[in-house]
């Protein structure tokens, strides 16, 4: 099963075949007419942009030809949706647009089967005009680290409003017959073959449930077996569990090219999985953590003994220095700080670290750099050595965090315990 609520990459797509969307392209524009106009009152439309391709969709453009208001009808693949997910994320994406101010797209009108005029599932939504913020956030000259601060103290303003959604369990949001939104077992992405998992009541058994799904290889679960229990907080293993964007990334946010306001987040694809507080909605948005989950951008951030001093704000190919990337994120906390005081120390200032744990659970592909990642932050080991990282138990200072306050530290035996008799483990406060 894919990691749920992790940074796509900007390139997401580039593995799927363009001949897989040429069916999507060559929609009738009389079909595309057709459903826009029964699910507005437009009926004058015409063409307003050549279709564009993102991971699972073709984004086709039409305008009302008296009103010049533009809607976006998203045709996807059908191999690439489950109806049941399809229809919740279309739920919570209205949800979420009737209870609070975040920006986000109106939807008119969907479609979750191939049972429709189109011969494909479709979302008909309103187009939110602007700049991707992709397009802004290298170029230093059109966008000041002033304005960066500011696009980042919206985005935190914006998202927190997601607290008011809280659940029981971690697993997939399904509509019931009465239109109810009940959580049930994750849904896997439809290509991945996997079979559900859960719901489940806590972290603890939702870490396990993923190792032993993605990880029958012993060193690798071993490893995450190890580091799981030391890196969750435990004040954090049971509900509520929450929502979040389920791939905050550049590409999905909207601002004004001049006044850099925020104008709207797209992609809201998978919204439907609650998740635990440790990646949620207080979660850094995830390309200021991008030193720390560098494998899925396939650049390192720039180390800092390396970068040109002159510049100490310089991009490389997309790559920001370590210390650029870490000012980020005390902006970004200082804002949650101000805003929610528990959210921030609870939640935000660990989230980094979440999100790497997170990804090394969720994929094989990613788990060894995220082990050695988080071994050498929890450890001091740069390279993942299972026996040496049970003398680092005994010697490191992985137990004080970012601000240097010394929490509880396990004895070295009850740790190896812990690790090796999992069904006794219990998450350790750090």
């Amino acid at each position: 099963m894919s990691p749920p609520h992790l940074p796509s990459t900007p390139s997401s797509n580039s593995n799927r075949s363009n001949d897989s969307f040429g069916p999507l392209r060559d929609i009738p524009f009389e079909k595309l007419q057709a459903v826009v106009a029964a699910a507005t009152v437009s009926s004058r439309l015409v063409i307003h942009a050549a279709p564009k391709e993102g991971s699972y969709n073709l984004a086709h453009f039409l305008a009302d030809a008296d009103s010049r208001t533009v809607y976006v009808v998203r045709v996807a693949l059908p191999e690439c949706v489950d109806a049941l997910t399809y229809e919740a994320d279309v739920a919570i994406m209205k949800l979420i647009s009737s209870t609070t101010t975040i920006p986000m797209p109106v939807i008119f009108g969907h479609s979750s089967s191939i049972d429709n005029p189109l011969g494909y599932p479709y979302m008909i939504t309103s187009f939110i005009a602007g700049v991707r913020l992709c397009d802004l956030w290298y170029d230093r000259q059109a966008l000041p680290m002033e304005q960066r601060l500011l696009i980042l103290e919206q985005i935190a303003r914006a998202l927190v409003q997601l607290e008011v959604f809280e659940y029981d369990k971690i697993g997939s949001l399904t509509v019931d017959p009465n239109g109810l939104l009940r959580v049930g077992p994750l849904r896997p992405d439809p290509e991945d073959g996997v079979d559900m998992m859960g719901p489940f009541e806590n972290v603890q058994d939702y870490t396990n449930a993923r190792l032993a799904t993605v990880f029958p290889n012993f060193v690798w679960n071993f490893a995450m077996r190890l580091l799981a229990p030391a890196l969750q907080q435990r004040s954090l293993n049971v509900a509520p569990f929450v929502l979040c964007h389920p791939d905050l990334e550049l590409q999905n946010v909207i601002v004004d090219p001049v006044t850099f306001e925020l104008r709207g987040f797209l992609d809201w694809d998978g919204v439907s999985r609650t998740v635990p507080r440790s990646i949620g909605y207080g979660s850094y948005p995830h390309w200021i953590c991008r030193d720390w989950i560098t494998l899925l951008y396939g650049t390192d951030a720039i180390d800092p003994d390396n970068a040109n001093k002159s510049l100490p704000d310089e991009t490389v190919n997309g790559r920001e220095p370590v210390e650029i990337l870490s000012s980020y994120r005390d902006h970004y906390l200082a804002v949650v700080r101000d805003i929610r005081p528990e959210l921030a120390e609870s939640v935000t200032h660990r989230s980094h670290i979440s999100m790497t744990l997170e990804l090394g659970l969720g994929s094989e592909i990613f788990v060894a750099g995220c082990a050695q990642k988080l071994f050498s932050y929890a450890f001091k080991n740069t390279v993942y050595d299972p026996l040496a990282s049970f003398e680092a138990l005994r010697w490191s200072d992985w137990y004080k965090d970012e601000g240097g306050e010394v929490k509880a530290l396990r004895r070295h035996e009850r740790a190896v315990e812990a690790t090796l008799e999992h069904d006794d483990e219990r998450p350790v406060e750090v």
